[in-house]
This record gives structure tokens, sequence and C-alpha cells, in this order.
């Protein structure tokens, strides 16, 4: 398995070119694993405009990929004093192996270890249990409860403590 990161990696051109739509293959695969989704082409026009967005933005991206398929992938971005996670998505043919899912928070805990933040903030919908269970499991505590999605949030030091 080989950690791609984006930006430090590869180039949007290179991102969009080998990787985007093996990324939405492993989203699709993912989130149909949690719960129930239905996905249409216009959906997938959709995911295209938030990806190029996203990598305007800035969004970080680390991608565990073995060549045959997207293990997996996180995305963060650091706002102000907190660092965001807005995906964490693996393979189904990966969910069972805890490998893929703790490689990538290990990657990821190295690469905001150095940054002047204080806590963790992740989103989840509430249909996805797994989820769910997995932030709690790592030390996050219920933010906000929305209609369609949770807010959670966990200590910094205490994360990196984890996986470091």
């Amino acid at each position: 398995m080989e950690i791609v990161r984006y930006p430090e990696d590869i180039s949007k051109e290179e991102f969009l070119g080998e990787y985007a739509s093996r990324i939405l293959e492993c989203l699709k695969a993912g989130m149909k694993s949690s719960f129930e989704q239905e996905f249409t082409e216009d959906g997938d026009k959709s995911w295209f405009h938030y990806l190029n967005k996203n990598l305007d933005d800035k969004v970080n991206y680390i991608i565990a990929d073995d060549f045959n398929g997207i293990r997996g992938y996180l995305v963060w971005k650091q706002k102000g004093k907190d660092i965001h996670f807005y995906d964490l998505i693996i393979s189904p043919d990966y969910q069972g192996d805890i490998i893929t899912l703790r490689k990538l928070l290990r990657e990821f805990a190295y690469d905001i270890y150095d940054l002047e933040a204080h806590s963790l903030c992740a989103y989840t919908n509430t249909k996805n249990e797994r989820m769910n269970l997995m932030l709690k499991k790592h030390g996050f505590t219920v933010d906000e409860t929305k209609a369609r999605g949770t807010v959670y949030r966990a200590d910094i030091d205490l994360f990196i403590e984890k996986f470091v």
C-alpha cells in the first residue's frame, strides 16, 4: 500500500487525471456499505464540482492506494485553531482489515502533528453507524447534532498521542 498526499505529492492535474474517478468509486462503494445510497450521473457531476472546489480551497487528501484500487482516503483542512476532517472512506474490501484505517489515521496524525491547532472536528451522517462508533472509539464526543449529521470534536493532542 502506498500513501499519496495531495497537494504534497501530486499536482491538481495528476489528482484529477489519476485519482479522482478512482476515489469516487471508493466513495460510492464505501457509502453504499454504510447505509442505503442512490447514486446518479448528476450526483457524480456534483461530486466532481465539489472536488474541484475542495482542491482549489487547499483541502488535503491522504490516499491509501494499492494500484488495484483505492483502499481508502481521508480529507482534511485546517480552519483557524481547528482541524476539520470531512471524509474518511474505506473501500468495503478493506473495512475489516484495520490496517487501512489505522494507516490513514496515523498518516493524518503525522500531518497535523506540528500544526498549531486545539481540536479536531469531524462530521458524519447520522445513518453512518460505523463512522459514528469509530469516532467515539477514538476519543471524539458529540459537539452538535443536526438533521442530517453529527458534528464531533476531539482533543488534538490526545488523538496525536494515540497514533504517533
